[in-house]
This record gives C-alpha cells, structure tokens and sequence, in this order.
C-alpha cells in the first residue's frame, strides 16, 4: 500500500483513464475516507493538468455542491497527487439499465442543466462530460468529477485541441475548434439521448461524414416533446444553432405556459403587471408530509381538478411524481403543470408581485434553502444554500418584489429576516426570546405579520416597517399558530391554529386585534390559508378524518366556513397552495 503526504493510505483504485488513476484511500489524521487522484503525462503537460483541475476546484467552483470539495495536491518523487472529498455512490454508467423512463430522463436533464449553469457562470466548462464523470450520490444527488480538462476563460486555450471522449465529443472539439459552453449542451445532449432511447446516437464522426440523427420518438413510444424538443437541440451540429446557455435549454424543456412566459426578458408594463402573478399569501413550516423518489418512480394518472377554479391560478407542491416538485393550475381546468421536475424536494412556493418570479423552499440532505425561479428565463438561483444547523423557511416576497422577508436560525431560536430579491443584503427584523417566523406582508408593504412562539403560548405581531417602531401584539393563544395570511384589502388575517385537543384548524380575525372566528372543523392538520382575489374564498391543505388514505389534500371554502370542497383527486399530497388572482 502506498502512503500519500505520511497521511493518505491507499487501499484500492476506484477508476483509471487517460489522464490518470483514482484510488479510495483513508484519511489518518481526519479519519475520514477520501478520493486521491494520481496524475500521469499524457495529451497535456502534468503541471498544466494540476494547475487546471486546482484552480477549477479549489477556486472556481468552491461551495458548490454539486463539486467534490478538495483538500490538497502533494508530490512523492516523480509522482503527483490531488485528494478531493469522497463520494458515495456510483458513475452513471454503473447505475443506468437502459433505457431510463422519459420522466427519469426529465428530471436528469433538469439538474444537469441547472449545474452546468452554474459552472459556465463561474467562467468553467468542462469539456468532458460522459457518464463515468458523472456520479450519482446515495441521496440521489448527482456530482460532476474530472475537471482536468476543464476551460477557464481563455487560460487553456490551447487545450482544447482534439480533446474530449470522442463518443460524447462535440464537433468542434472534434474539428480541434474554439470550445465554449455550448460544448458541454452537446455532450449533455448526447448522454440524454442515450439514456433515453438506449443506445447512443451516432458520433460526431459519423454524423460530420453524413450520418443521420434520428429524433427519439423514431424508437420510442410516448416521449414528451419538450423532451425531445431539448435533446435534438443539444445536439444540432453547429454551436450557434445550440441554445445559448444551459438555462436557455431548461427553457425549451420546462416549456412554461404562455401566461407566465417573458421570452424579452425586458422590464414588465403596468399592463403586464396586471396580468402577472400577484402573491396575496403567506408561508409555513409543512407538519406532515410523504417524501419519495427514485428515477424509476411509476408516472401516475393525470391530476384533474374534482372541481373547476373559480378564478386565478394556483400553485402547489405535490409528491405525485415522486418528490415534491411546485405545479401551477389554471382556473379553465385541466391537468397542472410541472414548473420544477426536479429531484430534490421543493416547497412553499409563491410568486412576487410585479417582478415575475418564484420563491420557494429546497431540501438538500436534511436542510434547507431559498431558491428562486425567474419566470421570464426559467432560471433558477440559489438565495440561501441549505446549511447544516441552520434552518431557513417561510420565504414571502414584499408587494413590489423587491424585498423577501423569511425566518432563520438554529431550530430552537429562529428569527425573522429581510433580504434584497437577489439574495444580498439580509438583515434581522425581529429577534425576540421565542422563535420568530412565518413573515406576512401587509397589501401596501408598510408592515409584516408574523408569529412568536413562546414556551407556553404564541402570538401574532403586527412589525411598522416605516418608522423605528416595536412590533404590537394583535392575537395571543395557549395554541401553536402558523401561517398567517392578510387579505387583499389587508383588513383580515388568516391563519392556521392547533390547539389542545390537537387539532389545527384554520381561523379569521380582524388586522387590528379581536377574537379569531374559526372558519373549518373536523380537518385533521388544516394548514396555509390563502384568500380569494375578492377576500370571500379561502383555499388551504388539510387531511380530513374520515379518510382511510391519510393524504393531504387542498380544499376551498368561503370565508364564513360553509362551502367545502376537494380540489383534486389523486395518489399524492398536495400541500403549500397558494392562490393566484
């Protein structure tokens, strides 16, 4: 056995190429396992290769965690050696047996476009993308390895010549061309198909001396056409005629409706601010709710509304497919839409007024973040990474979009915060002995509502914005509260109480103060309120009693508690509705 540095003992060889040998090996100082490349001359200089694949990881892509985390490069005479973070799991030509179910291949496509968008905005492409670069973890996660070849900005030029595993390789790094982002969309293109169809399109060799490439609905039955739509994309031989971006692709496969689609990305009218998606709800915590995933999850029947919307939009989440993924619905009927198709559950999703995005919760591991989705490019960004013993929740954007107020902190000692729609400049707005969350904007954005939960009781608070004001207790109770929601007129409050017999239904009470007027009963678990554009409806998730299924699902009553009825029917939970006027 070799001794890396008098610290790292090699015990086996996980994989070998080209540019060099990767063997497991165990950390005696950390005690903890990693991964020790060994790097071999070839193609590109040895100095050159080290200097790259440290810079890309070590710099470049730090915190990303979709990168392997690396820990040091070390010479023992004329050998050379990077440790870099273990990962378990295996590389996707190791799990694959294809071909993968298109939502399988959906969902894969989705994560990988969203990662290489971030490579190429830290100014990397990697140039080598092939399933054996690709692994996917134990908690389903995929991480990309191998960034020996890597591009950054114009440093390695001259690496692009004829460099690339020629069955993935795009054309111009076959033809020994400039390399670009794009580069990377084929060789995604080419490993989606693949997956898809089961066996690979031909090579750019091929297809360079004539070849065809046949679409994958020529082999298979039942292939969405947005997902064939972005596979053949990524695979057009010239980069130009490619998307542009990997978010330009996520574009073509998420395929948003025309209401919330802004293919100018330009400044929205105050026509367009009518018509956009405005937000008149607020935040919780989920209580319960049912994870699965996997990429060979069954696809379930069609999601079709029991009853018809009476008016608006609404978004969700729903483990229908699998994990928890955010859909829209149409107040004309049909199925809804899938806006996320993504591996890691997504919760609480709610649209900003006037500035046309989506902010949401994400779960990574056992933690989680505060993401937002632009609605105009289907990008997505990360405003607050997951972080371990450090919760984030309840993110709700102010009314003119440019703020999102949320709570954080340690699970005992949560606090409110505020934070710009970029994700910049957060800072506390209350911090109180209790725990303080579950922010709710008032209509005119001069005010939040939130919840202080104490040891033995907790309360709704009324926080001024405008001036250097202490939040006004409007409503105390020996039961635990959540998600407080202002009526469009900002004249009611929403919000969900359980109290001693366990039981959390959904009460109304007036802005200033009063006694809370309980709006249902026998729901098990009655959860986040949101009110109708005209303050007479309100829709929420619950699980009724008397259901053998234990599901929770989202009903609309009218204010007064009369009404009652099940939005939709199906095999999943649907929480976190949020109505849209």
């Amino acid at each position: 056995m070799v001794l890396v540095n008098r610290q790292y003992l090699l015990s086996g060889t996980i994989s070998s190429g080209g540019f060099g040998t990767v063997f497991y090996a165990h950390d005696q100082k950390s005690h903890r396992h990693v991964a020790v490349k060994q790097l071999v001359p070839g193609t590109l200089s040895q100095e050159e290769l080290i200097k790259n694949e440290i810079k890309t990881i070590s710099q470049r892509l730090a915190g990303l965690r979709f990168v392997p985390r690396f820990y040091g490069a070390y010479q023992e005479g004329s050998e050379v050696y990077l440790v870099m973070e273990y990962i378990e799991g295996k590389t996707l030509d190791q799990v694959r047996a294809l071909p993968w179910k298109p939502e399988s291949v959906e969902r894969f496509l989705s994560v990988m476009l969203d990662q290489l968008q971030k490579c190429h905005e830290h100014q990397v492409v990697h140039r080598d993308l092939k399933p054996r670069n690709i692994i996917r973890n134990n908690t389903g996660d995929y991480i990309l390895i191998d960034f020996g070849i890597s591009k950054l900005d114009n440093v390695t030029q001259k690496m692009a010549k004829g460099i690339g595993t020629p069955d993935y390789a795009s054309p111009e790094q076959a033809q020994s061309q400039t390399t670009s982002s794009q580069s990377d969309l084929y060789s995604l293109g080419v490993i989606a198909y693949e997956l898809l169809v089961g066996q690979s399109p031909p090579n750019v060799y091929a297809r360079l001396g004539g070849a065809a490439l046949t679409p994958p609905s020529s082999h298979l039955a039942n292939v969405p056409p947005r997902l064939e739509k972005t596979i053949m994309a990524l695979l057009q031989l010239r980069a130009a005629d490619r998307p542009a971006s990997a978010a330009q692709a996520l574009l073509i496969l998420r395929d948003p409706p025309p209401l919330i689609k802004r293919s100018s990305g330009k400044p929205m009218t105050p026509a367009d601010m009518l018509a956009s998606l405005v937000v008149l709800v607020l935040m919780c915590v989920i209580i319960f709710f049912v994870i699965g995933n996997g990429p060979d999850t069954p696809q379930p029947p069609p999601l079709i509304p029991l009853v018809e919307l009476p008016s608006g939009r609404l978004v969700f989440a729903s483990d229908r497919e699998g994990g928890y993924d955010l859909f829209l619905a149409d107040a004309g009927g049909g199925p809804p839409w899938n806006l996320t198709r993504s591996p890691q559950d997504e919760l609480a999703p709610v649209f900003a007024p006037a500035a046309n995005y989506l902010v949401y919760l994400f779960k990574h591991r056992d933690a989680y973040g505060i993401a937002r989705l632009d609605l105009a490019t289907m990008e997505r960004r990360e405003l607050m990474p997951p972080s371990p013993g450090w919760n984030y929740g309840t993110p709700m954007p102010s009314p003119d979009g440019r703020r999102i107020a949320y709570n954080a902190g340690p699970l005992e000692n949560l606090d409110l915060y505020v934070m710009d729609a970029n994700g910049s400049n957060a800072r506390v707005l209350a911090a109180s002995p209790g725990q303080d969350y579950h922010p709710a904007w008032l209509p005119d954005g001069t005010a939040l509502v939130y919840v202080v939960q104490e040891q033995t009781s907790s309360a709704l608070m009324l926080l001024p914005l405008d001036a250097n004001r202490a939040p006004v207790e409007i409503y105390r109770t020996e039961g635990r509260l959540n998600a407080p929601a202002v009526s469009p007129d900002g004249r009611m409050i929403a919000f969900a109480e359980r109290r001693g017999n366990g039981e959390s239904s959904i009460y109304r009470m007036s802005v200033q103060g009063g006694p809370a007027e309980r709006v249902t009963n026998g729901l098990g678990n009655a959860a986040t309120p949101s009110w109708s554009s005209d303050g007479q409806r309100l829709m929420f998730s619950a699980m009724r009693e008397t259901s053998d299924e234990r599901l929770s699902k989202i009903y609309l009553i009218d204010r007064d508690g009369s009404n009652l009825k099940q939005i939709f029917a199906d095999t999943g939970n649907d929480i976190y509705p949020y109505w849209v006027p």
